[in-house]
Parts: C-alpha cells; sequence; structure tokens
C-alpha cells in the first residue's frame, strides 16, 4: 500500500462504514463513510471472539494466564 490516501480509497470502494487504527493512544488513521457512521453502533459480530482469542494466546504466551483452562473468576474474586 503506497499511502493512506490509497487505503482510504480502498476502504470507499469495499463500502466499508468505519476504520479507526491507534497506536500508543494516538490515532494514525480514521475514516469514516460519512458523518452518521463516526456515532453508529456497528455491527461487529465475530469479530470480538477473534480479538479476544488473540489477546487471551499473547496473556498466555506473556504468563499473565497459566491456559485456556484457567477460570476466569480468578481475576475477579470479588465475584466469587
Amino acid at each position: 500500500m503506497k499511502s493512506l490516501t490509497e487505503f482510504e480509497n480502498i476502504l470507499k470502494k469495499d463500502k466499508v462504514d468505519s476504520v479507526l487504527v491507534q497506536r500508543n493512544n494516538a490515532v494514525l488513521f480514521e475514516y469514516h463513510r460519512n458523518k452518521k457512521m463516526k456515532e453508529k453502533q456497528h455491527k461487529i459480530y465475530s469479530v470480538t471472539k477473534s480479538i479476544l482469542s488473540a489477546v487471551i494466546g499473547i496473556a498466555i504466551d506473556k504468563g499473565y494466564i497459566e491456559n485456556v483452562n484457567t477460570p476466569i473468576i480468578n481475576f475477579f474474586p470479588e465475584f466469587n
């Protein structure tokens, strides 16, 4: 990809509603098909599951979580 303008053109062509790229609390790129899309809640279907599984894999790799069989209640003892 040559530029953010080219990326934005691809997003427009594919009829993407919104994209936000953020790194270290700084917004690097933001695109909304129109003003309404900036405020609209979007259906993201299975995206949440994909992101959560990647984050859990990273947490296991870094030793924050022992394995996928670790009960989630271990991290929220106030709800036990």
